[in-house]
């Protein structure tokens, strides 16, 4: 919603003037629906993530689909495949087509200066948010949700290639005290690498060109990482425990020389202090939340008895749409909804339950049975009219959180717009006997392109987690 209705206004006013939690508003307005530039305009703040003693947690992550290593006295990570193939092979063209500079490094020894030398070999580019690339602007976006951090505390992503010989030595990726202290220039400490491996092979392909060397290591940690395409390496270069001293030397890491090939390398670090505050935050809760499948989502064929008679059902009660009463503080709905509404709680009961039955049985085992399924709602059947979208958005963790849309009819396709685990954007299109089973608290999801049809028929079916309390 991009105005304020009249009552929240005067609610924004009456606790502006008692001098309440900015933050704390500004969440329950993300709830109601109210657009994020709308609240920071009228609040004069950006909304940021708070522990429970109201600092900011920079050091809270979420990291859904990452595993964590074994690995001494280090906090390292592992996502695989968080990029696809083609897209690592789009991000190694931008590389090999951009300004590519031999890499530098700085110390204490000389800590005004970034040096070029045969301590780090390799060639090095820089994506930065003005680049008018919308393709690496969304990459950028995937690895600030994955995290959990907004992208006002990171550095712009860096690309880097390495060929035959070239190395990066031992090194830490935090900054030297000594070199913070006396270079103003930097900004903050270095808190969190995500690195990104682009090929394990010169073409990209499965071919003989395998790319040999190239580990990332880590010796004190005592553990070393192959290249493997698609594959993020997360870890956190400081020390949580405040007895040690801030840096933690474990993080000390170096790649190893080439033997064969070329070597392909996204990487982006995190600070301790906002580097650009003209950045919009992009992290919510739902990106903290616990998932339960590994990509979030998955169109499925179901023939089942009890939808056949629940489409019999409805073409028996065509008759019987009305107009859909929108309510208002409800964060999924947009204005130029247009819908009908066939109350599918008016079905036979034996009908619905044997619904509610089968869709648990096979929601449960699509997550692996990781937990127990609690039913909270069905609804529909919602007949969208031409000229409808529906804003991407995410569910009522309360309630929401293992979902299915079961597609009963329409005249022309219309994408489902929804994001997996990795905030990859997908668009889906459905026809009759198409059920999308999603997690649908921590998958964004809606359908945002106008309908250009005449009628789309489609119910929801709502699932709770009965073991986890948020």
């Amino acid at each position: 919603m991009n105005i304020f209705r009249k009552d929240w206004e005067e609610w924004i006013d009456l606790n502006l003037s008692k001098g309440n939690c900015k933050n704390i508003m500004f969440e329950k307005l993300l709830e109601e629906g109210y657009e994020y530039n709308l609240i920071k305009n009228k609040l004069k703040i950006d909304y940021i993530i708070e522990d429970k003693n109201n600092n900011i947690n920079i050091n809270k992550i979420a990291l859904r689909n990452a595993v964590k290593l074994n690995a001494k006295n280090l906090e390292i990570y592992e996502i695989e495949n968080f990029l696809t193939k083609e897209e690592c092979l789009e991000i190694i063209s931008l590389i090999n087509n951009s300004k590519l500079n031999d890499s530098s490094t700085i110390n204490a020894n000389d800590t005004l200066n970034y040096k070029v030398n045969d301590y780090r070999t390799s060639k090095t580019c820089y994506f930065n948010l003005d680049d008018n690339n919308d393709f690496m602007k969304e990459i950028e976006s995937r690895i600030c949700k994955t995290i959990g951090i907004n992208n006002r505390f990171a550095e712009p992503i860096q690309g880097q290639k390495y060929t035959i010989g070239q190395e990066f030595k031992i090194h830490t990726d935090y900054f030297d005290p000594a070199v913070l202290e006396s270079n103003k220039s930097i900004i903050g400490q270095r808190t969190w690498t995500f690195m990104i491996y682009l090929n394990d092979h010169l073409d990209g392909n499965d071919g003989n060109d395998s790319l040999n060397g190239g580990y990332t290591s880590f010796p004190y940690a005592h553990i070393s990482k192959k290249p493997q395409t698609g594959s993020a390496l997360i870890w956190y270069n400081l020390n949580s425990n405040k007895k040690y001293k801030k840096e933690n030397i474990f993080s000390s890491h170096c790649g190893l020389p080439i033997i064969k090939g070329e070597k392909y390398v996204l990487t982006k670090w995190f600070k301790d202090q906002e580097i650009n505050l003209t950045i919009p935050n992009e992290i919510n809760e739902h990106h903290f939340l616990p998932i339960f499948h590994k990509i979030g989502f998955e169109k499925v064929k179901l023939q089942l008895d009890c939808i056949d008679k629940i489409k019999e059902w409805m073409n028996e009660n065509e008759t019987k749409f009305i107009k859909e009463k929108l309510i208002v503080n409800i964060n999924e709905i947009e204005k130029n909804m247009i819908s009908n509404l066939l109350d599918i709680n008016q079905a036979p009961k034996e009908l619905l339950d044997e619904l509610i039955k089968e869709m648990n049985i096979r929601l449960t085992k699509w997550i692996d049975y990781k937990t127990f399924l609690k039913h909270t709602a069905t609804y529909g059947i919602r007949e969208y009219k031409q000229g409808s979208s529906l804003k991407n958005h995410y569910d009522k963790k309360e309630s929401h959180i293992i979902s299915a849309i079961i597609h009963l009819e329409a005249d022309k396709p219309w994408n489902l717009y929804i994001e997996d685990h990795n905030f990859k954007p997908h668009n889906i299109t459905m026809e009759y006997g198409d059920v999308v089973f999603y997690e649908s608290t921590t998958c964004l999801h809606g359908r945002p392109s106008i309908f250009e049809g005449t009628s789309y028929k489609n119910m929801y079916i709502h699932f709770a987690n009965t073991t986890t309390t948020f």
